[in-house]
């Protein structure tokens, strides 16, 4: 039985973890949909907005034609992400192991902790992808599916009307309109869509402006915020903050943030950026099917497989997915950019 002088033991705090998994809060509008293909064949229903006219006695009725719709069919383009563990990995004690303890992980369980972290990490990068695609086609209407480079292999034009892009200035410390421009935006939604606006998300810049406004604090109401996180709990804790309501609109700030390809910080909400939408729009996160014949295709958000080399000692972790957040009512959502 291995021994430990006492005197010479050291001892760790909880290993510390300063970059969590990434919330979901874009996420959280979609309804998620899997696929046992990688083509999706989408419809989107244009509808009417006519008046239904009364009419004489005697008179037959006015006929009424339906919408149509249009059928796009899109491809569910793959992730693949891949990390090894080597047999000195597997060796080096892991964040907040004790350095010295009778009952130390062996290097076998120690490597399957590493692929345990290494799976959650890996899940992680492929969902906060997802939440920099949504916010991307919230502000453009276009979804840019790129590679490692940066290069665009295919875009979905979702057809976002121009008109639902607003520009506006906030800075002013004296400026009225903040309030009225937001519900330029929800208008905008209503006449469009027919949908009625719920939802404000506002920029680190955005809000910091709307916060510093005297006028707009005054119509902020904060004093029912128990009652409204109750109602939206699905939204809550997945990384946007309810700071109150505007005219019926529940008002969040949202400061996720990615790293891209020379490991600089960004946001995914872009910082000047205000987004308005109504959470009734059909916003759909379609999986395509994921794996390989080797190794089974599967329907679902993930696919995951391991191998191993002999020569040096390496084993591989490899996450898949197929993910494609589609906005089919894009009519639905209003952005404002703030200067």
């Amino acid at each position: 039985m291995a021994t430990i002088d006492i005197t010479d033991a050291k001892e760790l705090t909880l290993a510390v973890n300063n970059n969590l998994e990434p919330n979901r809060f874009l996420a959280s509008f979609f309804t998620t949909l899997t696929h046992n293909t990688k083509d999706v064949m989408i419809d989107f229903v244009e509808g009417t907005q006519k008046l239904a006219p009364f009419i004489r006695d005697g008179q037959e009725a006015t006929i009424s034609n339906r919408g149509g719709f249009n059928t796009r069919s899109v491809h569910c383009y793959d992730i693949a992400i891949k990390r090894r563990t080597t047999a000195f990995d597997a060796l080096k004690r892991a964040p907040g192991e004790a350095p010295a303890v009778a009952s130390a992980m062996n290097p076998m369980q120690r490597a399957a902790m590493l692929a345990g972290r290494d799976m959650r990490e890996l899940q992680g990068n492929v969902r906060r992808t997802i939440e920099k695609l949504i916010s991307d086609e919230l502000f453009t209407g276009v979804v840019n599916i790129k590679d490692a480079n940066g290069t665009t292999i295919d875009s979905i034009d979702l057809g976002l009307d121009a008109g639902h892009k607003f520009n506006k200035t906030w800075s002013a410390a004296g400026y009225k309109g903040i309030v009225s421009d937001i519900e330029e935006a929800a208008t905008k939604i209503a006449e469009d869509s027919g949908l009625t606006a719920s939802d404000v998300i506002l920029g680190s810049t955005a809000a910091e402006n709307a916060f510093k406004n005297d006028f707009f604090m005054k119509q902020l109401d904060t004093k029912n915020l128990a009652n409204i996180t109750a109602a939206v709990s699905l939204r809550v804790g997945r990384g946007a903050r309810l700071v109150g309501t505007v005219g019926g609109l529940r008002i969040w700030r949202y400061d996720e943030i990615f790293k891209d390809s020379s490991d600089t910080t960004q946001k995914i909400i872009p910082a000047s950026g205000v987004v308005v939408l109504s959470d009734a729009m059909q916003a759909t996160l379609h999986y395509g099917v994921a794996g390989d014949i080797e190794n089974g295709f599967f329907e679902g958000e993930f696919a995951a497989d391991t191998w191993y080399e002999k020569d040096p000692p390496v084993q591989w972790l490899r996450v898949r997915s197929a993910p494609l957040p589609v906005i089919e009512q894009i009519a639905g959502v209003a952005t404002i950019t703030v200067s």
